[in-house]
């Protein structure tokens, strides 16, 4: 069985699968998604002041979280014009939100620039606000990577979770007492709701998502034992089975229906303030149906195979043998459609913020940049540059699923 369980498993040459240069260029992104802030800020990564020695970067991430404040000193600090007896700034020292009046109206990179030393010369020219394209570019990746990451884990999570329960229980072997099944679904109508409220009316901050998470852990230990009890009384415990498959099928068809692309238009249209966690939550929750439909494909034929038969015969819980032996080997289609699904959403936030929304004002993003393209023709380094990151991206993922694909036939 421990065998069998490995066959179309990730294994440990998941990486010989994939194109070497697609997988290099994906590593390179990958490197600017988590250093961006240490390759382009306006902030130091050290600097010396008055014989005393800061990290600023780093500083930053702590006001961020609310864990400490900024010093006297530095709360609306010139970051360029300080006086220093050390200082070590980041290879871009701009922040994408910086403005360099001076070097306002489109810059060339090659064009005559207005900078006091040779460091903060615009390497990829400016737009018409002045801000820095180079730093933009290093943040976008950011901007874009994160949307597509968390958009597909989000869209993994919820279509494993229906593909799961569709093609491993089917439309007969699911079986739940009454009680358990109003409470459940009780507590997930609940949640969506509150998912969609306390983020509306509180925002959503690093502190906010530790409450939710924290609220539904305890709901879901009352729930329990609240389960227990009512399956006590005789009109609840009464059992009944549920079509798991059926119900799937139909979310899918109601999924397939909605158009994407005004979808997104028609909700951002009623949202007040746009969040970039907005975004994230609604491509993932667009994206799930293709993951549940591969997945479910996958688990009707596993479920049949003699090493799954097996693992019944020898009494061991569905979730064991779920997460054990049926799991491991219905994720290679997984991989393929996330690999397509990460590039589309990476494609789709690019368009939304290329027409100006999906994200909060001033964010600074591959689309936006492109959408500066259009107010002024000349200024080419403002199409040129976002265009070719964007074609990168989504021709690299899109190797990776092809790749992947042809592994797994």
């Amino acid at each position: 069985m421990k065998v069998m369980n490995r066959v179309g498993g990730i294994g440990h040459n998941f990486w010989t699968k994939l194109p070497k240069w697609p997988t290099r260029i994906f590593f390179v992104f990958l490197i600017i998604f988590i250093g961006a802030d240490f390759i382009a800020n306006d902030k130091p990564i050290y600097c010396k002041v008055k014989g005393k020695t800061y990290f600023p970067i780093f500083k930053s991430y702590s006001v961020a979280l609310g864990l400490a404040k900024w010093d006297p000193n530095f709360v609306n600090a010139e970051w360029h014009t300080m006086e220093y007896q050390k200082v070590i700034f980041p290879l871009i020292p701009y922040s994408p939100q910086n403005l360099d009046l001076k070097n306002a109206n489109c810059v060339s990179p090659f064009g005559p620039q207005t900078v006091s030393r040779g460091k903060f010369w615009h390497i990829l020219g400016t737009d018409n606000l002045g801000r820095d394209i180079a730093s933009g570019m290093i943040h976008g990746v950011r901007i874009a990577y994160l949307v597509g990451f968390g958009a597909m884990f989000i869209a993994l999570f919820i279509g494993l979770f229906f593909g799961v329960l569709a093609g491993y229980f089917g439309d007969d072997s699911y079986i739940v007492s009454r009680g358990r099944f109003v409470i459940m679904s009780l507590f997930l109508f609940l949640g969506f709701i509150y998912l969609i409220v306390f983020p509306y009316y509180n925002g959503i901050s690093f502190t906010g998502l530790l409450f939710i998470i924290l609220i539904f852990s305890l709901l879901f230990i009352g729930i329990k034992m609240f389960v227990n009890y009512l399956e006590a009384i005789k009109l609840f415990k009464k059992q009944m089975t549920i079509n798991w498959d059926l119900i799937l099928m139909r979310l899918i068809e109601i999924f397939k229906s909605i158009p994407g692309i005004f979808f997104l238009l028609a909700f951002f249209a009623i949202i007040e303030k746009p969040k970039l966690i907005y975004l994230i939550l609604i491509l993932g929750f667009l994206m799930w149906p293709q993951i549940a439909r591969f997945v479910r494909a996958e688990l009707l034929k596993i479920r049949e195979t003699e090493y799954i038969n097996m693992a019944k015969s020898l009494g061991l819980k569905d979730i064991t043998i779920i997460w054990n032996h049926v799991l491991p080997n219905a994720i290679s289609p997984v991989l393929v459609t996330l690999s397509f699904g990460f590039a589309s959403a990476v494609l789709l936030e690019s368009t939304l913020s290329f027409l100006g929304i999906g994200l909060p004002e001033g964010t600074v993003s591959w689309g936006s940049i492109l959408n500066a393209a259009r107010s002024n023709f000349s200024a080419w380094w403002l199409a040129i540059f976002p265009g070719l990151a964007i074609f990168i991206s989504v021709y690299i993922f899109n190797r990776f699923g092809d790749a992947l694909a042809d592994n797994k036939a």
